[in-house]
């Protein structure tokens, strides 16, 4: 492709890309694996500590805006997420992948950031921490 912008692809009904075509010229900022903020360091549980799924994930993503922003980027610059959910005792031990859509949908491919990036969703057994539900890497 001879394209100076970056160019997303896939079905205008889908909340993610199915592919992003990035210019040759354009500089590319990466992210190593980010853990959800704690919100309550003396809960007794994961979900007092951290949140649930949805919530951890918010948390990531609010990080994260906060950093891009410090770098004179934004959300809208980020073509692709690599996302790792653990699996959940609340949702019978297996990941909880409503949570990280519902938290993906309040950031991304909306009226404010209509940039619907291009995803990869993984589920693992634990990532990390056993108090990570979730667990997020960005280009």
């Amino acid at each position: 492709m001879n394209s100076d912008k970056v160019t997303f692809f896939g079905s205008p009904t889908s909340a993610i890309s199915s592919s992003v075509a990035v210019p040759q010229n354009y500089n590319r900022l990466l992210f190593s694996g980010t853990v959800p903020p704690l919100l309550n360091k003396d809960g007794k549980t994961t979900y007092e500590r951290y949140g649930n799924t949805e919530r951890q994930e918010i948390g990531i993503l609010e990080t994260l805006k906060a950093d891009l922003k410090t770098k004179g980027l934004s959300l809208a610059d980020i073509i692709h997420l690599r996302v790792y959910v653990a699996q959940d005792q609340n949702h019978g031990n297996e990941p909880d992948y409503q949570g990280w859509f519902n938290a993906y949908a309040l950031f991304f491919n909306t009226k404010e950031n209509p940039v619907k990036t291009a995803r990869s969703t993984v589920g693992v057994q634990s990532p990390v921490s056993p108090d990570y539900l979730i667990r997020l890497k960005q280009r």
